[in-house]
């Protein structure tokens, strides 16, 4: 009881809070008289409608929908009884109070048959209506509390029994049975599993997957296009694939639709076709495989069946030849110092095509990401020492390599970012061509250059390249390269250096080597020279 008090305190609010109640009678003071008798909100219902006859009252049942409908027995074209019976034919229900003038059984007997508990006499008694009112207002609530309560039953036994196909908990033939119960329409001739994924830090509660729940269900119902339920952490989609096929511009709106109505940013992704109920476990199990490369394949959209198969290879369908992190983060070093710009895209697809190939995470993908980036400038830093703090690493970019939410956006940052370090860069270099690669050389003469690197990230052929040195310096490219390691040999010896990390700090991997190529153009061997210093 103190329940139903509960929910009667609870519509006894203003219009559509409260019950609906409608009079039915062909005397107009009746019905004047009724709406004033009694203080109707009060007793939680608003009037929402009248008529003077069974026929037009029972065109305004239709369309209103009234909770309780006060009625009399005869009227004109139409009695109530009438009325009332028609009703029940149609399946529509509400609570009746009749009105009577004539106190013959056989009227009371009738109305109860049509399933009226109230009947009162005319002329009304006031207290009596008042009591009759209070009856069906209670009566009213509990049914609803009880109809919410097997709604509700049913929608978590529906969530239920899709999990279960999913996870192959039931067998078909089980299932089937559920079919008409449950008002499933199946069976279809094919079926597809969509996954649905709220994006965003803050709309992790239960309350903002409800939401979002609660309008896919309103769109996927109102176009007929399959089921929405509770899967993990996941809305779950049971399309009917014909009627998807049919309607994929709703599909493609969704996500826009669901951030207009929740704030909420989505991901949906579409398992493989299922051909018959037993093979929808093998759509979630693929949609599952997709939404865990999510970060590779793309966010906030829709991913679908084929779209790894064609994201996966390269041009013409070639998986790329693997790389390592290192070679990656070399190559990208000499581009950007060098300027090239097409070898540092180069450099950067080569590294989005590893990553799509292979079945990395997205942490792992972030974190190569950022090593490669580190490298990449730590290197940069040994050969431009003048501009150390301008290629430091920046904690912002590591920052947003972090941020990002798909391989592709960080794929387009991070090579914007290199480009724009390598065009920093070239403000500080000569104009002249040539002149930069003999800047170049100057500045990477401890590295492992040969003539052949040089002319490709400078757009040149070797051999022409190689003239060209000769005729400005007069040296062939590997007799000028060991000039200016010995020149700087002699400079570091000088500033006290031990012969050994002179020839590491000069590029000359091999002591033998150094000793022999210092003596041939000092005339000394590197100790005697030290020790004349």
């Amino acid at each position: 009881m103190e329940k139903v008090l509960e929910w009667r305190l609870l519509y006894r609010g203003e219009g559509e809070a409260m019950l609906k109640a409608m009079i039915i009678d062909d005397e107009d003071y009746i019905r004047e008289g009724l709406k004033k008798i009694i203080n109707w909100n009060g007793h939680g219902f608003y009037i929402c409608g009248e008529a003077s006859n069974g026929l037009r009252g029972l065109t305004q049942i239709r369309e209103l929908n009234p909770d309780l409908v006060i009625v009399d027995v005869k009227m004109p074209i139409m009695d109530g009884l009438e009325m009332i019976k028609n009703l029940r034919k149609e399946n529509i229900f509400c609570e009746f109070i009749v009105l009577s003038a004539y106190s013959d059984f056989k009227y009371a007997q009738s109305a109860i048959e049509l399933g009226v508990d109230s009947y009162i006499l005319k002329p009304i008694d006031q207290n009596v209506l008042i009591e009759k009112v209070c009856k069906a207002h209670d009566k009213i609530i509990n049914n609803k509390l009880i109809k919410d309560n097997i709604d509700l039953s049913i929608s978590f036994s529906k969530d239920k029994i899709l999990q279960s196909i999913i996870f192959n908990t039931i067998d078909v033939n089980t299932f089937e049975k559920y079919y008409s119960f449950f008002g499933f329409d199946f069976p279809w001739s094919n079926y597809r599993i969509a996954l649905v994924e709220i994006e965003g830090e803050n709309l992790n509660e239960i309350t903002a997957k409800m939401n979002v729940k609660s309008n896919i269900e309103s769109i996927i119902s109102e176009n007929e296009l399959g089921y929405v339920f509770d899967i993990e952490i996941y809305v779950g989609i049971l399309f009917n694939e014909i009627k998807l096929k049919a309607n994929l511009k709703i599909l493609q709106q969704m996500p826009l639709h669901i951030k207009e109505l929740c704030g909420a940013d989505i991901t949906i992704v579409l398992g493989s076709l299922a051909e018959n109920i037993s093979d929808i476990s093998s759509s979630f199990h693929h949609a599952c495989k997709l939404i865990n490369r999510k970060f590779i394949l793309g966010s906030k959209g829709i991913i679908s069946d084929s779209i790894e198969e064609s994201n996966i290879a390269g041009e013409g369908g070639n998986i790329p030849v693997r790389y390592s992190m290192e070679h990656i983060a070399d190559s990208l070093y000499k581009a950007i110092d060098a300027g090239n710009i097409s070898q540092i895209e180069n450099a950067m697809d080569i590294v989005y095509q590893e990553f799509l190939c292979e079945k990395y995470c997205e942490d792992v993908i972030k974190v190569n990401y950022s090593n490669i980036y580190s490298a990449a400038l730590n290197k940069l830093v040994l050969v431009n020492c003048d501009m150390k703090e301008k290629l430091s690493v920046c904690q912002e970019v590591l920052k947003e390599i972090c941020q990002k939410d798909s391989l592709q956006e960080l794929h387009v940052y991070m090579k914007h970012k290199f480009i724009e370090i390598s065009e920093e860069l070239q403000k500080m270099r000569p104009d002249d061509p040539f002149k930069k690669i003999i800047d170049y050389i100057g500045r990477n003469y401890n590295q492992d250059l040969k003539l052949e690197t040089i002319a490709a990230l400078f757009n040149y052929n070797s051999d022409y390249l190689g003239k060209k040195i000769r005729q400005n310096t007069g040296k062939h490219f590997n007799t000028y390269l060991d000039t200016i390691r010995v020149e700087k040999a002699i400079h570091f010896l000088r500033e006290g250096y031990k012969v050994y990390q002179v020839a590491q700090k000069t590029g000359f991997k091999d002591m033998n080597y150094f000793y022999k190529k210092f003596k041939f153009y000092v005339g000394v061997s590197p100790s005697d020279f030290k020790g004349r210093t």
